[in-house]
């Protein structure tokens, strides 16, 4: 079950936002604060499992909500929901830890699919906004050496898992349960199944015993 912290300065959307993720039945409890004082203000931050984070508040900027939230809560998610949709500030976020961005007009089964794609390992992103960050991309000179550099460290052995993945996948293959992957991490238990999902999807496996295989074959196993 998923404990969502919203962080939104508008009554008529964090309502909306509260009524409709309240129906899904994946959510334990929804957490609201409209300014960066009553986040900051929150003392259990590192219990919540999502932050939905605008980014145009009344004292500040949503990007310092997202940092802090990162840094206190790593295995966590952060989707940004904002009317903003300049180049500047979609980077920004992502620099800052986000995994997905949409825009505020999204209708509500689309709001709770990206948070599903979120959780499956995906970066859920409203089409206009990936335009921007496209056009932004195009735009920038390149450096074909730098790329060709880049794709052969994507396929090295240390970066096909990210450092928490190998973690998990070396205790998984310890015969570790979920929930003591967890406990022994100290991450939230609901993060633990995103993460073996996304071993699956990388190592392109099925299941447990496949993915402990591969990674044993790479030489990721301790």
């Amino acid at each position: 079950m998923l404990n969502i912290l919203i962080l939104e300065d508008n009554p008529l959307f964090y309502k909306r936002l509260n009524k409709f993720l309240a129906n899904w039945e994946e959510v334990n409890s929804i957490t609201i604060t409209s300014s960066l004082k009553q986040f900051f203000n929150i003392s259990n931050i590192e219990a919540f499992d999502f932050l939905l984070a605008d980014l145009k508040l009344p004292d500040g900027n949503g990007i310092d909500a997202i940092k802090y939230f990162n840094s206190k809560s790593p295995n966590a998610l952060v989707i940004v929901i904002s009317s903003l949709a300049d180049s500047a500030s979609i980077l920004a976020s992502i620099r800052a830890g986000a995994v997905g961005y949409l825009q505020k007009d999204e209708g509500e089964m689309q709001i709770i699919s990206a948070l599903k794609d979120a959780l499956n390992g995906g970066s859920p992103i409203t089409p206009g906004i990936a335009n921007t960050i496209f056009s932004n991309l195009r735009n920038q000179p390149s450096d074909a050496s730098n790329d060709i550099n880049d794709m052969e460290n994507e396929n090295s052995v240390n970066s096909v898992l990210t450092p928490r993945e190998r973690e998990v996948i070396n205790l998984i293959s310890k015969g570790f349960t979920y929930k003591e992957v967890a406990q022994t991490l100290n991450m939230s238990f609901n993060t633990v199944p995103v993460h073996i999902r996304n071993i699956y999807k990388k190592m392109q496996a099925n299941n447990r015993s496949e993915a402990v295989h591969e990674a044993r074959m790479l030489g990721i196993l301790n």
